[in-house]
């Protein structure tokens, strides 16, 4: 399964940032992508896997308070088609998931979206841009397990059930991982929780 990753907060620290991105390659070591926000759009760079994290971030330029990070491990889609890899992006919206959306292609018919990759992840755009974050977080709870962080302007919305996510707080920034990681605790099963804003 993927690992996943994020942090948000008016001044992110780069070690813990490195460390949290690090941890989360370990799950998934086939691409490596990230994104974040910089002059109010979502700007997204995906990477050869196994890259060292820190050169992943030169990339990102100027204050950044919000940024999510996908570590592939393909289960729909080849990773080796960029378009398939996360985070997705779609308008104002970036996720980074971790389980199966299943019923993907039928949900992408249900709703009428057009779908640009192979990856089930993308339907997660579509639903959040056009029923909103809750809605589409009850709808894809059925499709347990998932772990998934939904960027969108300078905060982090979390959920997951049956996939693990762990959170930790420093200085007012928040990290997440989809690994245990120093001083981290276990983000709530089922609870959507926003970070930042």
């Amino acid at each position: 399964m993927c690992g996943i990753f994020g942090a948000v907060g008016s001044s992110i620290n780069d070690l813990l940032l490195q460390e949290i991105a690090g941890e989360a390659l370990k799950r998934g070591p086939q691409a490596y992508g990230i994104a974040w926000i910089e002059d109010e759009s979502i700007c997204k760079q995906m990477y050869a896997s196994a890259i060292n994290p820190k050169k992943a971030f030169k990339d990102i330029k100027g204050n950044c308070r919000a940024i999510i990070g996908n570590c592939r491990l393909a289960t729909s889609g080849t990773f080796k088609d960029i378009s398939n890899n996360q985070p997705m992006v779609i308008g104002q919206t970036a996720i980074s998931h971790n389980g199966n959306v299943r019923s993907y292609l039928q949900i992408a018919d249900e709703i009428g979206a057009e779908l640009k990759s192979n990856c089930d992840s993308e339907i997660i755009c579509h639903l959040v841009n056009k029923f909103g974050v809750e809605e589409s977080i009850n709808r894809l709870s059925a499709e347990v397990p998932v772990a998934l962080l939904i960027l969108q302007k300078n905060k982090i919305t979390a959920f997951r059930k049956g996939q693990p996510l762990y959170v930790r707080s420093v200085d007012g920034c928040h990290y997440l991982c989809s690994r245990e990681f120093t001083g981290s605790v276990k983000v709530e099963e089922g609870k959507i929780i926003e970070f930042g804003g």
